[in-house]
């Protein structure tokens, strides 16, 4: 099964978010808490019963906060009006947006077409008083439950620190009810949405699947990587998928290619493309190629009707690049036998990231990776990888080969924006400075992922090295990824195809978890010794040390991020530090979508009163 990484499932899946309030206050008096950190958790009850239901019956803003009512009802045809009682504290709209306007209370009501009402209490709190949450999310976004089974999905809350109370609110309680520690309860065969809404309005929905049998992980996948069509000719690739009564398609360039709403392909124009195949919640991608993009032999020799020498191969002078948004580049193109006449037309598979002109010039549109294709007048064809990135961030990774390192000094460093921390290698060894190095980064907020160096010679071993790294990190809250580092001598002995299984099996493992997983290595390992195409759905963090032509001149696939030398020296570190760039904003994309491994925070000790080391998310609990 392709999962195209877990960000992107996750990404692409039916994850509703609904309207979040500014900020919030303090739980109320009346309320019985749980104090978890220096967060109070309480437990709300939703305004329902009647024609229709509200999510939340009490509703705590900041100042300036808003929050949006979005009443559920079962009869399409009912309209609503809104009242504040106190509109001096609170207005309401005539589409039920609540907007703070003064320190005090009010109660909103909501009146449905047939008389009945729902009342929401609202509290707006002084200026200055915002300890309050800015989101909550669930870290799935679905569970599959048997009927009558019951299932608590894990749900965080951000930022550190802040108060707050919560909610729970099936809009199906014949499908399955949420009671108020989030447990939910799995009623009949169906699907509905539980949603968590925090005292001052943040939400996050799951989707919930009820069935009598148990439900396989959904997926898609096409069982052929790339197909090449001629001009007019149609197709319709195989592709299996998991569920498949909600399939769509589409293509990235539709002069390139048409895809039908089954999936057939048409040629429409010489060039290359990609199809996504979705349904909703995991999907995948085929490459087409369209015309006769045949190469001949280099050693032949091709003229044309007026005797001239015509192109028999050409290749971009590198293999890969990066390029900031809104700038340009200009990547060098060879054409073989040297003398040969020709034109290029050029195309970008994905102008969402970059736009490449009529004489070859890149521009950075957005942040992500796409290819850019040249093909010649008699349609020999090459191309090359571009990473766009919004902004750079420096950063450094260490291990106990750094020795003692001041933490403090280093975070004073303008070039670390991060760091990756070595926290295991093989089966049983745990770095000696993990713990130091933690506190560290923690202590002076420097955000931080890990790695694990690897030695298995078997799937088995990896999955073994793959749970100890696990449970290795499980303490912590990393906010950059979790990374396999592999590039022992032995594996250029062993078929692409073993190195792959034992890179895969691991990286699954890690995903699996619920982590952002990325794979580093030496450039030349990616090509020589992998098959890319079954771990291109993970992030490259690369090895080679230079500046960035040697990169491009060395390495042909996108990078999240490059390890540009090994004898950097810095302030705090008594030894050589590995310098690295990150092109990704990864904090951002992990707290996003939860990435931090799920029920990361359910399993520390009962008897562990020190709960220092979480950091910027915690779990929401009963």
């Amino acid at each position: 099964m392709n999962h195209k990484g877990l960000i992107r499932c996750v990404a692409a899946a039916a994850m509703s978010l609904f309207i979040c309030a500014s900020a919030g206050v303090a739980a109320s008096a009346d309320s019985t808490g749980y104090t978890f950190g220096t967060a109070e958790v309480t437990a709300l009850t939703a305004s329902s019963g009647g024609t229709f239901d509200i999510p939340v019956s009490k509703l705590t803003l900041a100042h300036d906060g808003q929050y949006r009512i979005v009443p559920d009802a079962s009869d399409s045809s009912l309209t609503f009006t809104y009242h504040s009682s106190k509109s001096s504290v609170a207005k309401v709209s005539n589409k039920g947006l609540i907007v703070a306007v003064s320190p005090g209370k009010a109660t909103v009501t909501c009146t449905a077409s047939d008389g009945t009402s729902k009342k929401v209490s609202v509290t707006v709190a002084k200026e200055g008083e915002d300890n309050f949450p800015t989101a909550v999310y669930y870290t799935e976004s679905q569970c599959n439950i048997l009927t009558g089974e019951t299932y608590r999905p894990t749900a965080k809350v951000t930022p550190k620190g802040c108060t707050y109370t919560v909610s729970y609110y099936s809009d199906d309680t014949s499908v399955a009810t949420a009671d108020s520690s989030g447990n939910i309860t799995a009623v009949s065969p169906g699907i509905c949405n539980v949603t968590i809404t925090t005292s001052n309005g943040c939400s996050s929905t799951v989707a919930v699947i009820v069935s009598d049998e148990p439900v396989p992980a959904a997926y898609v996948e096409y069982e052929d990587d790339s197909i090449s069509l001629n001009v007019g000719d149609k197709v319709r690739p195989a592709v299996s998928a998991f569920p498949d009564d909600n399939m769509k398609f589409s293509s990235a360039d539709t002069s390139v290619a048409k895809v039908s709403v089954k999936g057939t392909i048409l040629g429409v124009s010489e060039g290359v493309t990609e199809i996504t195949a979705s349904n909703g919640i995991s999907y995948d991608t085929i490459t087409v190629s369209v015309g006769d993009v045949s190469q001949p032999e280099d050693d032949t020799y091709i003229y044309d009707e007026n005797g001239n020498l015509l192109p028999t191969r050409v290749e971009y002078e590198h293999g890969s690049d990066s390029v900031e948004i809104g700038s340009k580049l200009s990547p060098s193109i060879k054409v073989y036998p040297k003398g040969a006449v020709t034109s290029f037309k050029f195309h970008s598979s994905d102008t969402g990231v970059a736009k490449v002109s009529s004489k070859g010039t890149v521009l950075g549109v957005g942040e992500g990776t796409c290819e850019i294709y040249v093909k010649t007048d008699n349609g020999c064809m090459a191309s090359f990888t571009v990473t766009v990135f919004r902004e750079r961030f420096s950063g450094i990774d260490v291990s106990k080969w750094n020795g003692d390192i001041d933490w403090e000094t280093v975070s004073q460093n303008p070039d670390v924006d991060f760091v990756m921390i070595r926290a295991s290698y093989g089966t049983e060894t745990e770095d000696i400075r993990l713990v130091q190095n933690v506190a560290g980064c923690e202590a002076y907020n420097i955000p931080y992922g890990f790695y694990h160096y690897m030695y298995a010679k078997s799937v088995e071993e990896a999955l073994i090295e793959a749970d100890f790294f696990l449970k290795t990190v499980r303490p912590y809250n990393p906010t950059y990824p979790l990374v396999l580092d592999i590039e022992e001598s032995y594996y250029k002995t062993m078929t692409k195809e073993e190195v792959t299984d034992i890179v895969c099996a691991f990286m699954e493992k890690v995903e699996n978890a619920g982590y952002y997983a990325m794979i580093y290595s030496y450039a030349s390992f990616f090509g020589d010794s992998l098959i890319y195409d079954r771990v291109k759905i993970y992030d490259n963090w690369v090895a080679c040390w230079g500046d960035q032509e040697r990169l491009s001149s060395n390495f042909s696939y996108s990078y999240g991020m490059w390890q540009y030398s090994e004898t950097g020296r810095m302030d705090g570190i008594p030894e050589d530090v590995d310098l690295n760039y990150s092109y990704k904003n990864y904090p951002y994309i992990i707290n996003k979508y939860g990435l931090t491994g799920y029920n990361n925070l359910g399993d520390a000790p009962e008897d562990d009163d020190d709960i220092s080391w979480y950091t910027e998310v915690y779990e929401v609990t009963e």
